[in-house]
C-alpha cells in the first residue's frame, strides 16, 4: 500500500477489490448513497487492476521473462503432442472413411487445444516475444 492507503501490489489491488465487493454484497439495495460509493469504489479498482496487468512485463526480469517463455513453449509443444496424427488416423480403409476419419480427427484436435487454452499460451508467448523484442531494440 502507498502512504496514502491506495492498493499498489496487484494482490492488494485483488484483496481489495474482494472487500468492496463483499461491503456491496452485504450493504442493503436500499442504501443507495453507500452502494454507489462501493462501485465507484469497485470500478475504480477495476481499472487499476487492469493497468497493473496490462503493464506486469515491464516489472519483471529479462531471465525471468525469457524463463516464461521457455516453459510456455514447452507447454504449448506438449499440448500439440496431444494431437491427433492425421496422416496415422486416415490410413485405415476405403477413401471415404479416410476423409470421415481426418475431419473427426481436425474436430477433435480442434477441441483438444482450445480445452487446454492454447489459445491463451500461444497470446502470451507473442506478449513475452514483444516485450523481449522491445527491449532488444531499446538497448541498442
Amino acid at each position: 500500500m502507498s502512504e496514502s492507503g491506495e492498493p499498489t501490489e496487484l494482490d492488494d489491488i485483488v484483496a481489495r477489490l474482494a472487500a468492496v465487493t463483499d461491503a456491496l454484497i452485504r450493504t442493503d439495495t436500499t442504501e443507495f448513497a453507500e452502494r454507489y460509493r462501493l462501485q465507484t469504489e469497485r470500478d475504480a479498482l477495476r481499472v487499476k487492476a487492469a493497468e497493473f496487468t496490462e503493464h506486469k512485463d515491464e516489472r519483471r526480469s529479462t531471465p525471468e521473462l525469457e524463463a516464461e517463455l521457455a516453459a510456455r513453449i514447452s507447454q504449448l509443444k506438449a499440448l500439440r503432442k496431444q494431437r491427433i496424427n492425421m496422416t496415422y488416423q486416415s490410413a485405415g480403409g476405403g477413401p471415404a472413411q479416410g476423409h470421415v476419419a481426418a475431419i473427426e480427427g481436425g474436430t477433435i484436435n480442434d477441441a483438444v487445444m482450445t480445452g487446454q487454452g492454447a489459445a491463451a499460451i500461444e497470446m502470451r508467448i507473442a506478449e513475452i516475444g514483444q516485450e523481449l523484442d522491445r527491449r532488444a531494440l531499446a538497448a541498442d
